[in-house]
């Protein structure tokens, strides 16, 4: 039992008739890795952007791979996973999400410069179960 926490974030315009623009992150854990993907569209309609896998307990960061072309948006740069305990992580993304004519989304510090060491939490497991061991990790 735990709280998972992923992060979403909504853009419209001033066409009444726009549907509403959504880019939602996803941690989707297995044996190997906790995969992390991206899906940007409309509120009915959602396409996978880009996605990589962690090798759990793993620290490096880990480029996101487009899953396909998108012409309206596109994810550059990395995923990192921060491990809490045996069962826990937050994961952080430095990079920039991209849609052309817009104001686009990217990690940066405090004045606006990019800056990798300035990274955007993407998601996050907190485990609430003292001594709990996730699948993944070592034993």
């Amino acid at each position: 039992m735990g709280v998972e926490l992923v992060s979403g974030l909504c853009v419209t315009n001033d066409a009444p008739t726009d549907s509403l623009e959504t880019i939602l992150w996803h941690a989707q854990e297995s044996r190997d890795a906790l995969t992390i993907s991206v899906k940007y569209g409309g509120v009915t309609h959602l396409d996978n952007l880009a996605s990589a896998p962690i090798p759990w307990g793993s620290t490096a960061p880990v480029p996101m791979v487009p899953t396909k072309p998108n012409p309206k948006i596109a994810v550059v740069g990395t995923v990192r996973a921060s491990w809490l305990g045996s069962a826990s992580y937050v994961v952080t993304f430095s990079g920039g999400m991209i849609r052309p004519n817009l104001i686009n989304i990217s990690s940066s510090d405090q004045n606006g410069v990019p800056a990798d060491a300035a990274p955007i939490i993407v998601a996050a497991y907190l485990d609430s179960l003292a001594g709990a061991r996730h699948p993944g990790m070592a034993q």
